[in-house]
């Protein structure tokens, strides 16, 4: 019960209001000079009697009393506010002296029930919103009141009806308020001109959180989904603001939550398909901002933001990302079973804060695979075991930071690229390369050889830019690693045969996290390019096989019987394979005593 003055008519009036319990014995007392509270948990059933009074002598006024019986049944006054509260809409209300606002909501056990209410404007004294819970039953469950915003969130524990009671904390004040109700995993609506609804994976999802805003978002995931969800502050439009998300499930159970002055993570996997619902709210209590959420479900189909960076992975290319508060950068790639896979991602620049790559490979059914990050650039080392579309995601690892990478990929074995300006690529049989190894850098190289062949290889320091620690790779046509060394001024893999004919893959790179310097790779007259490896006869049938032709090209094959006075004529035509070989069967002539055979590309 609640009382409160409208007007005083002569000298002082203070409204006094006593509750009598129905054996008329005084059970509580309140008197204020402008509205009192007498709020009690009935023990006894019976008729009560409630006496108002002036409390100050000699005055007379006229007063405005409110009744309310939590988990009965009650009416809504003509020009008032209360009654049933649609999930995650808004309702505003006047609070007037001594005004008690009603509402009401259905739930059913097990439910997250989450209510905030803020001060929309003080319109006498002191304003502080007030909300009481009271369950089916009219018991009390909980409260909550801040001069701004309050929340209560509870977990109902019994189906039904319940109350929401919406006073001011402060007696003789009165204000506007703004109550938001929501029952996660229910059906919501988005209030006109609010944020929420269903994310999109990989988009940007740009939302405001006033006082007391709660913005519901909802996503589908399949058991066994890898879900990353961030969000982070754009800007802060009052006092404070810290995103925070909570993630329930698909029954409304609340899962995880995660909250950070600037941006906010959590990652889940996850256990049970369905509709998961994603609640951000502003952490602190009377702040409001703005925010950017990211979604990703790895191993889905996803958007790349406009102005964004992510998708599919070009092997051997840089691509260069920025990551911004909150962000979350999806790539791509295909791979078979086997293939062996290298991602590196260094640091370009930080641009707030801190930053540090952070990368996370999934793989093709969206499982996680592994991580790896550091404070300046940080490598993934991984052989497919199936083959499809792997996911690569890179953020922050830490929170508040943004930055600028670079990510390199390298899938052995499989044709690549050198970007513009970088070192790899061919090996000539003159010249020994020359490059430079910065943050994140996969210095690839190839040639090819016949089985037999011999190998030789030394990667020699030059300069040491920066706790540079040479790493050598070498890897044979099917992308398996044959053998490796690390050294701090110089790798070397001693002579080796060739096991194999084929284009064979060399790597070099920092095996120090940070390392960047120079470097010069010798070798033993290796080279790249078509070459034949045999000419063999197995009865009346001669096949000459070559390798090291770009896979797909069109290669002729010469043949003479004399190298000093013999004319080369054409053989055959022959489109290379997929792994670069050449090969041409034809019937031995046995009137010959020898033949010589060439290859070149057409």
């Amino acid at each position: 019960m609640r009382i409160g003055e409208v007007s005083t008519s002569y000298g002082t009036f203070s409204p006094w209001i006593r509750l009598y319990s129905p054996g008329g014995v005084l059970i509580e007392e309140d008197a204020s000079a402008s509205d009192a509270q007498i709020a009690h948990s009935v023990t006894n059933g019976g008729v009560y009697t409630v006496v108002v009074e002036n409390y100050d002598s000699g005055g007379a006024g006229t007063y405005n009393l409110r009744y309310a019986n939590a988990g009965k049944t009650f009416v809504v006054p003509v020009g008032d506010e209360g009654g049933g509260l649609a999930n995650c809409e808004n309702h505003f209300g006047v609070i007037g002296l001594a005004d008690i606002d009603m509402w009401t909501f259905s739930a059913d056990a097990g439910d997250s029930i989450r209510l905030r209410i803020a001060e929309v404007s003080t319109d006498l004294g002191a304003f502080s919103p007030w909300i009481l819970l009271y369950g089916p039953d009219g018991s009390f469950i909980k409260n909550d009141t801040n001069s701004s915003d309050a929340e209560i969130v509870y977990s109902a524990t019994t189906g039904g009806v319940y109350t929401v009671v919406v006073e001011n904390y402060i007696s003789g004040g009165a204000g506007t308020y703004n109550l938001r109700y929501a029952n996660v995993g229910k059906s919501f609506v988005v209030p006109a001109g609010d944020e929420g609804g269903a994310l999109t994976n990989g988009a940007n999802h740009v939302g405001i959180i006033d006082l007391a805003d709660v913005d519901l978002w909802t996503f589908s995931a399949d058991e066994g989904d890898s879900i990353i969800l961030r969000a982070g502050e754009v800007s802060t439009e009052l006092v404070s603001f810290s995103p925070w998300i909570l993630l329930y499930g698909p029954d409304g159970s609340f899962i995880n939550h995660s909250a950070s002055s600037s941006d906010a993570l959590i990652s889940h996997s996850i256990t049970t398909g369905g509709v998961y619902t994603v609640v951000v709210e502003n952490y602190v209590s009377g702040g409001a901002g703005t925010y950017n959420l990211r979604y990703a479900n790895a191993g889905k189909a996803f958007v790349v933001p406009a102005g964004d960076e992510g998708g599919a992975l070009t092997n051997g290319a840089n691509h260069v990302g920025t990551t911004d508060l909150g962000d979350v950068d999806l790539w791509t790639f295909s791979a078979d079973e086997g293939d062996s896979i290298m991602l590196r991602v260094g640091e370009v620049s930080t641009e707030l804060v801190s930053f540090s790559p952070w990368i996370l490979l999934y793989g093709p059914d969206g499982s996680f695979i592994t991580h790896s990050t550091s404070s300046t650039d940080t490598l993934i080392s991984h052989s497919a075991t199936a083959g499809g579309v792997y996911t690569l995601v890179i953020e922050n690892y830490i929170a508040g930071g943004a930055g600028t990478y670079n990510l390199r990929f390298a899938n052995i074995g499989n044709p690549f690229m050198v970007p513009p300006g970088d070192n790899g690529g061919a090996l000539s049989a003159e010249s020994f390369p020359e490059g430079e190894l910065e943050l994140g850098d996969l210095d690839l190289f190839e040639f090819s050889a016949c089985a037999g062949d011999p190998i030789q290889l030394d990667c020699i320091e030059l300069v040491d830019a920066g706790g540079m620690t040479l790493q050598l790779n070498l890897y044979d046509p099917d992308g398996v690693l044959i053998n490796s060394d690390t050294g701090s001024s110089e790798a070397t893999i001693p002579l080796l045969a060739a096991p194999a004919a084929g284009t064979y893959t060399i790597l070099v790179f920092s095996y120090s996290a940070g390392g960047t310097g120079t470097y010069r790779l010798e070798h033993n007259g290796l080279q790249d390019g078509i070459r034949l490896c045999s000419a063999e006869v197995n009865g009346l049938d001669e096949t000459v096989f070559g390798v090291g032709a770009e896979p797909g090209s069109t290669n002729v094959l010469w043949s003479t019987t004399n190298l000093v006075t013999g004319t080369w004529e054409p053989t055959a035509t022959n489109f290379a394979d997929s792994a670069g070989f050449v090969i041409h069967s034809n019937e031995l002539d046995t009137a010959e005593d020898q033949r010589f055979f060439k290859v070149e590309r057409h």
